[in-house]
């Protein structure tokens, strides 16, 4: 099995390899250091955390609108 990215490390996970990071070859590799590492993958979070959050507030809102629509008190008991 070939690794995930050449020149990286590997570890045993299982029965399978995966590549190990820590912070020397990171840096290495990257140019990153770990608290920039941290700051970007804080970053990355908070803006899957606000696409999440707009999924939410829209999905609320239509559940919402359902009971406020003229032909609601028309549907049978089961599907209200």
């Amino acid at each position: 099995m070939t690794s995930a990215r050449p020149g990286w490390p590997e570890r045993l996970v299982g029965n399978r390899k995966v590549p190990q990071f820590d912070d020397a070859t990171h840096l290495a590799r990257t140019g990153e250091t770990p608290f920039q590492r941290s700051n970007r993958q804080l970053a990355e979070l908070l803006q899957e955390l606000r696409v999440v959050q707009m999924g939410v507030q829209i999905l609320l809102a239509f559940l919402l609108a359902i009971p406020f629509q003229a032909r609601f008190p028309d549907l049978a008991t089961a599907s209200k």
